[in-house]
């Protein structure tokens, strides 16, 4: 699914001050998007952010858009949330893990990356990520102090590559407490 878009038509389009929307074109979020959304007290809320974010319209629309047309939205974003972690030891390359990125991550006044390198986490790099409030503030914190990535950079991850990610690095402990 990684790359995949989708477009969901307006009928009838939502206006608001004196905007006129006709469609939503969603992506994948970014571990930034959906720490941002799982800051909202309801998941409707959360995905009123999203499709703010994502789409790119503004807060009063995204909170104006059909229900059935959110509930679209929030099944495309849950795409990418795939569940179930493999114990370290079931993969390749042991301790340490490559994920190509595709597109590669991209920001502005960072050099381009386009393979995540993980290794196993530190203890010092999973007490600073669960000290975070919010599930995705923890995946960038965790990734960022277990990549080659930097905590600004894993934040703007597709939640597909931190979720693959989160799951390589909370193996460690899950074959710990073995």
């Amino acid at each position: 699914m990684p790359g995949d878009t989708l477009t969901l038509t307006l009928d009838p389009p939502v206006t608001v001050g004196g905007l006129e929307l006709r469609e939503l074109k969603l992506r994948e979020p970014t571990v930034e998007d959906m720490d941002r959304a799982s800051r909202e007290a309801t998941e409707h809320a959360g995905t009123a952010v999203l499709i703010e974010r994502i789409a790119g319209v503004p807060k009063l629309a995204a909170r104006s858009v059909p229900a059935s047309i959110a509930a679209a939205a929030n099944a495309y974003f849950a795409t990418f949330l795939p569940a179930g972690a493999e114990p370290p030891e079931g993969q390749a390359g042991g301790a340490t893990r490559e994920l190509p990125l595709d597109p590669p991550l991209a920001l502005k006044g960072m050099a381009e990356v386009d393979v995540l390198r993980l290794r196993e986490p530190t203890l010092g790099a999973m007490d600073r990520a669960q000290q975070q409030m919010h599930p995705f503030a923890f995946m960038a914190v965790l990734i960022g102090a277990s990549s080659n990535l930097n905590e600004v950079q894993a934040r703007a991850l597709p939640v597909s590559a931190g979720r693959v990610a989160l799951d390589f690095l909370l193996g460690f402990q899950a074959a710990s407490a073995r």
